[in-house]
């Protein structure tokens, strides 16, 4: 299997202390519909599969966001800057249009903090779309894009807990942040999952990339977000490309 024209490797960055975008308009990419390998826990992949290439089947690019969910905020803490914490939702959708039923899914690379109690809209996240399943003259199928996110896109195989902020008697809820495992070398993970109590994500809560199409960011490309100063909980802090001062995944 290997990519047909299209992907940039080098549209993709990374976030201090993990991996994040390069660019918010990568290229497209895709790989030749025969040669799909079978969907496998591990996917092994190649400099070839990774090259860039100029056109395909599989487009990706980078859409704004609107559907979230809130996992945690600052409210009934002490904590100096309003802060909250939100999981992206409706990622996988079927989307019609005057061109047919679309076949595309959005990857979630991790939660989102974000200054403020308001969600993130509108936050980018990388969407997937299946050209040759797509439109009126096409069946809809999603299985070779579901192929293409299994090797491409893998889910880690399990989650670290890196923190926690406890509960407290003030109504301020308990926040735990999780660092994905990637299920193996060739990959990592763009960011952490957050959530509400002490039990560790599913999976499929967030997926790995390429290593290939990532690179790891200095101090010089972050911008610090927030601080835990006032929460009363262990040290932490949230940083965000510096481009972006309002997100952090």
């Amino acid at each position: 299997m290997r990519p047909e024209p299209g992907f940039d490797p080098s549209s993709l960055r990374t976030c201090k202390g993990g991996w994040a975008p390069l660019s918010s308009r990568p290229a497209m990419v895709t790989i030749n519909p025969g040669a799909v390998a079978a969907k496998r826990p591990a996917p092994v992949l190649t400099d070839d599969m990774c090259r860039p290439l100029t056109t395909g089947r599989f487009k990706l690019k980078w859409q704004p966001h609107d559907s979230f969910t809130s996992v945690w905020s600052t409210q009934g803490t002490l904590a100096e800057t309003p802060f909250s914490v939100w999981t992206p939702t409706k990622l996988n959708r079927q989307h019609m249009s005057i061109k047919g039923s679309e076949v595309r899914h959005r990857v979630a690379m991790g939660s989102v903090g974000c200054l403020g109690f308001k969600d993130p809209t509108p936050f980018h996240v990388l969407e997937v779309t299946d050209q040759g399943e797509s439109g009126w003259t096409h069946s809809g199928s999603n299985e070779k894009l579901d192929l293409f996110m299994d090797t491409f896109f893998p889910h880690p195989v399990r989650f670290r807990r890196v923190w926690a902020q406890l509960s407290s008697g003030m109504g301020a809820k308990a926040l735990f942040i999780w660092k994905p495992i990637p299920p193996s070398e060739d990959f990592v993970a763009l960011g952490n999952c957050a959530t509400a109590s002490d039990a560790e994500p599913p999976v499929t809560a967030t997926r790995c990339v390429p290593k290939r199409w990532a690179r790891q960011l200095t101090t010089k490309d972050m911008n610090q977000l927030w601080t835990d100063g006032g929460t009363g909980g262990a040290p932490a802090t949230f940083w965000a490309r510096r481009r972006s001062r309002q997100n952090a995944a």
